[in-house]
């Protein structure tokens, strides 16, 4: 609850704005314009951790804003936020952000059925008044340039015991924007907070109002949820509270084949050169794989298709569902190279570690994947001939024997899969006989 008095508390040696924050500040406080550290950022710094994001929020018109810093983006008019770059030329790891978003200072209003889409929103010159719309206790802080912490909820207390308490009464907050529901198992997942009872049960009463969020709002805040250091405590506490089937489109449990912790893939034993760019999207395709995957079939490929994803993505998770039992059971070098030459070797990358997740626990198949590893590892090394593209002629030389339309892509996989077993024979005269003698069985 609210407290009488705001509280306010200098605090100066428990956090240390960066240089590129306090910049920003000053210039605003330069003219004559409040401005503070607010939400996700306090709370981080509060709890000893890194903040992922900053957000400022200031008493300072957008039109002014963009006076004071010219080369902003503006990022909403109508709530009057503007995306602000950090210096090109600072060299030090406080710019590893890059930007900061300040915000105007508001106070909103909700109609009824409005479902996170405010009916007025109201500038205001109070810090107070604007803490008052955020969600949890814990984001519901403020720190001055002076830092002196602004906490009218306790949220400061709330960080200390990691729980999430909701500003206000939490079932009518969670009806002005069920989205709250997913933030809050977000901080479950991101930083092992955990739900105070109230919370708790009003997400699970109010869990079927994720109906009304779009499924890219949906999808968006799943997929931080399931990257989470803490994913599988958070997985359990949406499937406890009945939000995980507003996640997945279907109410039914989770298969238990193994433990859920293992959801957690915190480190990568088969990271590649391939894979090592994109480290974050590795990331969401392990968590996505390792969790769809503890459905039955039919039913992930349906949960799947439910939040839209990305063609790409959509195909990598869909490929790991119908494929990782196959792997799982490959113990000769052949078989290997086919899988390979199938789905190519970024996504047996993945697959490796779909699998070690899975079954480590499990001696046999861990041996199994050793050997498979290492057969990979040869045929790179050995740089194995796999796909038509490896092959020491093309489609022209086969055109040139005869052959026409489909056949000569049926000449060249057939061509293709006998180097995969014999590379020796990946000769274009040896290639050319094979191919010859396949065109006397009337393969034109």
């Amino acid at each position: 609850m609210k407290t009488d008095e705001f509280t306010r508390k200098r605090i100066k040696p428990m956090l240390k704005l960066p240089g590129y924050i306090e910049k920003i500040m000053a210039e605003l406080r330069k003219e004559g314009y409040a401005c503070f550290v607010v939400g996700g950022a306090v709370r981080d710094m509060m709890a000893g951790e890194k903040p992922w994001d900053w957000d400022l929020a200031t008493d300072a018109p957008l039109g002014n804003v963009l006076k004071i810093f010219p080369k902003a983006t503006v990022i909403s008019e109508e709530l009057s936020v503007v995306r602000i770059r950090s210096a090109e030329d600072e060299k030090n790891d406080e710019a590893d952000l890059g930007y900061v978003d300040v915000a105007r200072l508001r106070k909103e209003k909700y109609a009824p059925e409005s479902f996170g889409i405010p009916s007025e929103i109201i500038f205001t010159n109070s810090i107070e008044s604007d803490l008052e719309r955020r969600d949890f206790t814990v984001n519901a802080m403020a720190c001055s340039i002076e830092v002196e912490l602004i906490d009218p909820y306790g949220g400061a207390e709330d960080v200390s015991k990691r729980v999430l308490k909701m500003v206000g009464e939490p079932l009518t907050r969670l009806e002005e924007d069920p989205v709250r529901i997913l933030r809050a198992i977000r901080l479950v997942a991101e930083r092992n907070y955990s739900f105070s009872g109230s919370l708790q049960r009003a997400i699970a009463e109010k869990a079927d109002l994720l109906i009304h969020i779009s499924k890219d709002r949906v999808r968006d805040e799943f997929v931080r949820i399931v990257t989470g250091e803490n994913a599988a405590k958070a997985i359990e506490v949406a499937e406890d509270a009945g939000v995980l089937k507003w996640i997945t489109g279907i109410d039914k449990p989770l298969k238990r084949l193994k433990p859920l912790q293992l959801l957690n893939p915190n480190s990568y034993s088969n990271i590649s050169e391939r894979n090592a760019a994109t480290l974050k999207d590795y990331r969401i395709l392990l968590s996505l794989c390792v969790f769809y995957r503890r459905y039955f079939e039919e039913d992930a490929l349906e949960a799947i298709e439910y939040l839209n994803y990305s063609g790409k993505t959509a195909k990598v998770i869909k490929d790991a569902i119908m494929t990782g039992n196959r792997l799982s059971n490959i113990s000769d070098k052949f078989e290997l190279k086919e899988y390979i030459a199938e789905y190519g070797f970024e996504f047996y990358d993945l697959m490796e570690d779909v699998l070690r997740i899975e079954e480590e626990s499990d001696s046999k198949a861990a041996k199994m994947r050793r050997a498979r590893l290492e057969a990979a590892a040869e045929i790179q090394r050995e740089n194995d001939p796999l796909t038509i593209k490896d092959l020491a002629v093309n489609g022209d030389d086969i055109t040139k024997l005869g052959a026409t339309g489909k056949t000569v892509g049926l000449v060249l996989e057939h061509l293709a899969k006998q180097v995969r077993r014999n590379p020796e024979i990946n000769d274009r005269e040896k290639l050319l006989k094979i191919a010859e003698e396949m065109m006397k069985w009337n393969l034109k």
